[in-house]
């Protein structure tokens, strides 16, 4: 927990002195669960995030970066995974007796390269809570930004893949043997896997300094996954963010995260 914290004051602490631009705001988060009988997340979320030079802010992710040159950017990011299973959630009486798996925090370097056929993003990132014992993902994202109707309208579509290694896959998705005993379901170490998704970021001028944010996800369920007796008999799911946000400060650094 202390490795979090430290992470994340470095992190707020180099936005002070560094132009940008801020972002304050409110929307909602809607997320298929991935278990059986837990319903879909929808959560009232507050929008603030930062977007300078040396820094970015977004949601549940933060960034600090050293510019090489204009195409290529190293950086440290930490990243608040939304992911958990909570057995007083579930509707079924066989999850109700597994145990349950908390959200992580991720920090990890990562590599930016961007030219005028978009942008491709790397990265490796561990989780720094212990609560995985070990966990961590690499993971590649290409995306290509799109300027519509005079600037007025921002569309970033993506498409990447990550890498989750054995312990993150036990961590949210493993029925112990001991699990299997007390819920009656066949035990099962899903090991590392590989998850493709696609998404797309979209952010429209309303007016003046109000913009309507959106981020949408979809996540392919690879089989090692998906043949979790945790899981539902779903090849995909997804996650929606959206929410109005104000507009303060510099407006280049806008969608710089």
């Amino acid at each position: 927990m202390k490795k979090i914290i430290l992470g994340m004051a470095i992190l707020i602490a180099s936005t002070q002195g560094n132009a940008g631009n801020w972002s304050l705001g409110a929307g909602g988060l809607i997320s298929a669960n991935p278990y059986i009988s837990m319903k879909t997340n929808i959560i009232p979320i507050p929008f603030i995030s930062f977007q300078g030079q040396y820094v970015s802010v977004y949601g549940t992710m933060a960034k600090a970066r050293y510019v090489i040159n204009k195409e290529n950017t190293l950086g440290l990011m930490t990243k608040l995974g939304m992911q958990t299973f909570d057995p007083e959630d579930v509707t079924d009486t066989n999850l109700k007796l597994l145990s349950k798996r908390e959200r992580l925090v991720y920090m990890g370097p990562y590599y930016r390269f961007r030219n005028t056929y978009g942008q491709l993003t790397a990265h490796s990132i561990l989780d720094v809570t212990g609560r995985s014992n070990g966990g961590y993902e690499i993971g590649a994202n290409y995306s290509y930004p799109l300027h519509l109707k005079n600037n007025k309208i921002y569309l970033r579509p993506s498409i990447g893949a990550v890498w989750h290694n054995k312990k993150l896959g036990d961590h949210f998705y493993q029925v112990s043997a001991n699990e299997s005993i007390q819920s009656g379901l066949q035990a099962y170490q899903p090991g590392s896997y590989i998850q493709p998704s696609a998404g797309i970021f979209a952010g429209v001028n309303l007016g003046k300094k109000f913009y309507w944010t959106n981020v949408a996800k979809v996540n392919y369920v690879p089989n090692r996954i998906y043949n979790s007796p945790m899981v539902k008999n779903s090849r995909v799911n997804y996650s929606l963010i959206t929410g109005i946000t104000y507009e303060i400060g510099d407006s280049k650094s806008r969608f710089n995260h």
